[in-house]
């Protein structure tokens, strides 16, 4: 039976629609008391029709689990022999630094030594590139190792110790393979709640400007469809970075304003700029009580070059391809566009144009 954590988020969504696809019976899920199950219902509906959802859906069973509750995640595990682990939490906002760090790294070590105790006999892990290290020439492999004192924000700290955690499970005899993804996109459940969902809002009201610098892009379903291939041919011991494409933040931001039929956006914010702007967003912050857009360690980011490689990935998965950037999000603005009037999206508003 396999296991999936943080089911109800962008990655653990799509991948357990993968397994049921592939032919799995059952998943097991874990949730929270506060988790929104319902969620996955409508990602399932972006993908299939209305009336194979509910029978998708009724394959899942749900086993209630707190991460940092190392009894809770033992007794979900009772019958597990394959482990997803894909819950985390992301945020580069300094007051969730503690909360980050006890779910990302203590709630991944439970997780481990839970798989242990059952003698789970195989273990997948979501990391994120954000825990490799960075280079002059600006490639990176797997094998960029990290520094973490230098220039690590707080997500990727997190994500860097949650790593060890699942290396010692190896030691202690876990077989494990780790993913390293970069920006996944993907259509959300809820647009206004994911940092993706945001900015095609933000794009769809209008957004004039972007920043410098290239990453990493990848459709969350080559991510989902990677870990199951990695973990069915049993390729244990290693790590690897999910990455389709490499691209500057403006080639992507003029993708998504063409495909929601938007301007394209003109004017580049230098670091000086934004740095400006985070004293405005901070005074709005507080006059709000809303959480701040921009921080110190996203300004901390902006124009750095970083090419992902692929490459081993593809020397391990040779069968192993794809989804075009563009046809990804040509896909997301479709679903957006279905969604505007039932999720209430044009009613958002956004710090640029509060400022």
């Amino acid at each position: 039976m396999k296991l999936v954590t943080g089911a109800t988020g962008l990655v653990g969504s799509h991948l357990i629609l993968e397994l049921l696809t592939r032919g799995d019976d059952k998943i097991i899920a874990t949730k929270r008391k506060t988790s929104k199950v319902e969620s996955l219902k409508k990602v399932f509906s972006y993908y299939v029709p209305e009336d194979e959802v509910e029978k998708l859906y009724s394959r899942i069973e749900w086993r209630e689990a707190d991460l940092l509750n190392a009894y809770e995640i033992y007794e979900a595990m009772e019958g597990v022999d394959e482990v997803y682990h894909c819950a985390g939490m992301v945020s580069y906002l300094p007051r969730d630094k503690q909360r980050v760090f006890e779910i990302n790294i203590h709630g991944t070590a439970n997780t481990v030594n839970a798989a242990l105790e059952r003698k789970v006999e195989k273990f997948v892990y979501v990391s994120s590139v954000a825990a490799l290290g960075s280079t002059l020439s600006g490639k990176i492999t797997e094998e960029t190792y990290a520094v973490p004192e230098e220039k690590f924000s707080i997500y990727s700290k997190s994500k860097y110790y949650a790593e060890l955690e699942v290396w010692r499970g190896q030691e202690e005899g876990l077989n494990i393979v780790i993913v390293n993804p970069s920006v996944i996109l993907g259509p959300p459940a809820d647009w206004k709640e994911k940092m993706i969902g945001r900015l095609f809002l933000q794009v769809w009201k209008g957004l004039p400007v972007y920043i410098d610098g290239v990453v990493g892009f990848v459709d969350v379903r080559d991510v989902a469809r990677a870990m199951v291939m990695l973990a069915e041919r049993q390729i244990f011991g290693q790590r690897f970075i999910v990455s389709a494409e490499n691209l500057s933040y403006y080639q992507v931001l003029s993708m998504v304003a063409e495909a929601l039929g938007k301007p394209k956006p003109k004017y580049k914010l230098s670091t000086g700029v934004l740095k400006v702007a985070y004293g405005f967003d901070k005074i709005r912050s507080t006059l709000t009580h809303l959480d701040p857009i921009i921080t110190r360690e996203i300004i901390n980011y902006v124009g750095d070059v970083q090419y992902y490689s692929n490459e081993k990935l593809l020397s391990y998965l040779p069968d192993f391809k794809f989804i075009p950037i563009r046809e990804t999000i040509e896909f997301m603005a479709k679903i957006f566009k279905q969604q505007l009037s039932e999720q209430n999206l044009d009613k958002e508003r956004f710090w640029f144009k509060i400022l």
